[in-house]
């Protein structure tokens, strides 16, 4: 399976579903934004809200774009990139940035195939 993407104004997003792991009733498409220099896949706390996540009781330090640390907890949540018919059930920490609801880390494209060509970005599952 593949998904093919448009980079604009050097970003790359994509329409993603998030799930409750506790109750699949919870799901909403939110925009996320494709980050290779991510190592772990981050959600922000509107997420968090909206779907009623669940902490896992862990913590982990997240570093922002600014170079600031935050200390941040970790909520269990399913992810799944519109078109890419896996999903993926993750322990995501929180992100400061309050313009974006999902960062895609490497945690997830390690999963995947990827290229990027003339401004097109691809996903390939096998």
């Amino acid at each position: 399976m593949k998904k093919s993407l448009t980079v604009k104004n050097r970003k790359i997003e994509t329409n993603v579903v998030l799930y409750n792991t506790n109750d699949s009733s919870k799901t909403k498409t939110y925009i996320g934004l494709i980050d290779t220099g991510s190592q772990e896949t981050c959600i922000s706390n509107n997420v968090v809200s909206e779907l009623e996540l669940n902490e896992t009781g862990e913590y982990v330090n997240i570093a922002g774009s600014d170079k600031n640390i935050t200390k941040s907890k970790r909520y269990y949540c399913v992810v799944q990139i519109e078109g890419i018919s896996k999903g993926f059930t993750l322990e995501s920490p929180t992100h400061p940035r309050e313009d974006i609801d999902i960062i895609i880390g490497m945690d997830i494209l390690e999963q995947f195939e990827i290229t990027l060509k003339n401004n097109i970005f691809s996903l390939e599952i096998n």
